[in-house]
């Protein structure tokens, strides 16, 4: 078993990179206990936990973990938060600690759903417009996010390590990750 500490910004990002995170650990073989810093309150609520995260490791009080995957949307800005990440964790990774995953969806994580048209018809029956969530007969009630796990998971993810360089990113660090347990 395998401890992986998450951080995210939203519900967007536990709906699609949680099984994510689950579906890439399940490929290498890993089975993932999964403990959530946060998973509401935008980017803001990221920062302020990454700092108290950090504040807690350096004090000794945090549990254990194995793996830590921090997530928020680029905005148009990925390699700008995802320096700002870099920064707060500076103090408590490196050698000899566990390794950490940014993720940071361009310009954000709901546009991941859109990039498999196959797995988004698969889903929905229907084309890969936001609109057609709602054409295909189904009421989304959180406009759709939460068919995240089910986009995920019929995702040709070897396509999309080309098809979206964010998404590709993340699925490429996270093979890379699982695959020292």
């Amino acid at each position: 078993m395998t401890d992986v500490l998450l951080f995210f910004e939203d519900a967007g990002h536990q709906s699609i990179i949680e099984p994510l995170v689950m579906r890439i650990a399940s490929e290498s073989h890993v089975v993932p206990i999964l403990h959530r810093r946060t998973a509401a309150g935008g980017r803001s609520r990221v920062v302020s936990e990454l700092r108290a995260f950090v504040r807690d490791r350096q004090a000794g009080v945090t549990p254990q973990f194995d793996l830590a995957v921090v997530a928020t949307d680029s905005n148009c800005q990925g390699a700008k938060w995802r320096g700002i990440i870099e920064q707060i964790l500076a103090p408590v990774t490196g050698a000899g600690t566990p390794p950490v995953v940014i993720v940071v969806p361009n310009p954000h994580v709901e546009r991941w759903m859109l990039v498999d048209s196959h797995a988004f018809r698969t889903v929905f029956g229907r084309g890969c417009a936001a609109n057609e969530i709602r054409a295909s007969g189904i009421e989304p009630q959180l406009g759709g996010i939460e068919y995240g796990p089910d986009v995920i998971a019929g995702m040709n993810l070897e396509r999309m390590i080309t098809a979206d360089p964010s998404l590709g990113a993340a699925i490429t660090d996270l093979r890379h990750a699982f695959q020292h347990f």
